[in-house]
């Protein structure tokens, strides 16, 4: 074969993925083996894909090569996500690579639903994953995530997760009585929500998804200087009164050195199931629009609708289980964006766990 691993490896710089970002960027690693008839290529991605995805990237890079008279070809992608550098440069957890804060700045936008399906999305897609529940005052997630038990405490002082769809779960609302209200003042509160996260005993995550209250209080103080998150995705609604307190938002969280890792825009649109005319309840593009103000990655915008709503009241994920809906496809784009952009931030090599592999 007259074709070079040097050539082979030019072409595959310009191959793109279904959302346009380049397969190989500086973490993503390639092995090619030019024989005489065969060109065998192992593609290591530092982002999760899930099978249909692997499949597109194939035939995107079985295309691309096709134009140097490649035909022949055995293609194998496994993915391997890496511990990144921290926003406080605080070492990573020994058994989470990394930490990811679902904020928002008021109440009501839905960024605990967001939160469960981000986790779910992340976790179909071949990571390992955990979510924890730092609303103390408004536990949400044993409701959403449909859990009802209590975590085992081990060694005295560590709580073991518990295992929902997939997920390694922990909340302050498996310790309270479900009608029981939390009174507890600032700093107990911020004491607690760091021993929810430090003291669980966490089991070799690739992420751990934590679901903040709304606002930029105590917690979200604590969050920024004590634990060792990656960065903050911030839920807004497209209306002009949710895009004012992201804007404070994004201000308090730049102060504070967090990075921040993408806007999501929620209760975009709503489809009547009637007449299937799409109507903009909330406004339209001002996740967009704040997102180009400041220069932050709009991960996606994603519709209201009745399933999301369902599945919330019954812990049960519906929309990944319905043909007939596009939301999950939507929720999957939304967690590999978000996957991404983490992919390519500076790499902290303290955590090493075996790759995923996605066949």
């Amino acid at each position: 074969m007259s074709v070079t691993t040097e050539q082979i490896r030019t072409i595959l710089h310009t191959v793109k993925d279904h959302n346009g970002m380049d397969i190989l960027n500086k973490y993503s690693k390639v092995l090619i083996d030019v024989k005489e008839e065969l060109v065998i290529i192992n593609l290591e991605l530092n982002y999760p894909v899930n099978e249909t995805i692997n499949l597109l990237i194939k035939e995107k890079i079985i295309h691309a090569l096709s134009s140097i008279g490649i035909l022949n070809l055995s293609i194998n992608i496994t993915c391997h996500v890496m511990t990144h550098a921290t926003s406080n440069l605080l070492k990573s957890y020994t058994n989470v690579k990394n930490i990811i804060a679902v904020v928002s700045g008021k109440g009501g936008v839905g960024k605990s639903t967001i939160s469960a399906n981000i986790a779910y999305s992340l976790c179909l897609l071949g990571a390992r994953v955990g979510i924890i529940d730092a609303d103390i005052y408004g536990p949400s997630l044993p409701i959403i995530l449909g859990v009802n038990d209590k975590p085992e405490i081990i060694d005295h002082d560590k709580m073991v997760p518990i295992i929902k769809h997939g997920i390694q779960v922990n909340s302050l609302g498996f310790l309270l009585d479900y009608d029981s209200p939390a009174i507890l003042r600032g700093p107990m509160i911020t004491k607690i929500f760091e021993q929810l996260v430090s003291k669980t005993k966490w089991c070799d995550l690739d992420y751990l998804i934590v679901d903040m209250p709304p606002g930029t209080g105590d917690i979200a103080l604590s969050l920024a200087k004590n634990i060792p998150i990656v960065g903050a995705v911030i839920v807004t609604t497209p209306q002009d009164v949710s895009l004012m307190d992201v804007r404070r938002c994004i201000k308090m969280y730049k102060k504070v050195g967090t990075r921040i890792l993408g806007i999501i825009e929620n209760m975009s649109s709503y489809m009547c199931p009637h007449c299937m005319n799409v109507s903009h309840l909330f406004g339209i593009g001002g996740g967009k629009r704040i997102a180009t103000q400041y220069n932050i990655p709009l991960l996606g915008e994603l519709p209201f609708d009745n399933y999301i709503r369902s599945q919330s009241d019954i812990g049960e994920f519906l929309i990944f289980n319905n043909s007939l809906t596009d939301i999950a496809d939507k929720y999957l784009d939304v967690s590999i964006n978000l996957s991404k952009h983490i992919a390519i931030l500076p790499k902290n090599d303290r955590n090493v766990f075996p790759p995923i592999v996605s066949r």
